[in-house]
């Protein structure tokens, strides 16, 4: 009976200094590449400043609006007053506006209508 052969030594399947060499290649493209960014980014910083958007036109007259902001918060105070506060909407029908939280607690105790309920 013959005895198997034994298999030859085997070498490395890659060598260890193309990878180094590669490595290091790629480092110092990192670093070359940083060093590009940081040179733009200083030659950017030290341009003009981009000159601001000319001024809009002013629309001619008649002018609905003159103040926008302020038309905006006047809108809000009366809408906010309209909440909160109470007026006679409609005599006939026996119709009053009330406080919006006022309208929440009447209609929790009351109860909500059901499909059987008249309105």
């Amino acid at each position: 009976m013959r005895r198997p052969r034994p298999a030859p030594p085997q070498a490395d399947d890659v060598p260890a200094r193309p990878i180094l060499l590669a490595g290091l290649a790629l480092f110092v493209g990192l670093l070359l590449s940083a060093g590009l960014v940081a040179a733009m980014l200083g030659t950017f910083q030290h341009a003009r400043p981009v000159a601001e958007a000319p001024p809009q036109p002013v629309p001619a007259p008649p002018r609905l609006q003159a103040n926008p902001p302020a038309d905006r918060i006047a809108a809000e105070n009366r809408a906010l007053a309209e909440l909160q506060g109470t007026a006679r909407v409609d005599r006939a029908a026996g119709r009053v506006r009330i406080p919006i939280e006022q309208a929440m607690r009447l209609q929790a105790q009351r109860g909500w209508a059901g499909p059987e309920d008249p309105p």
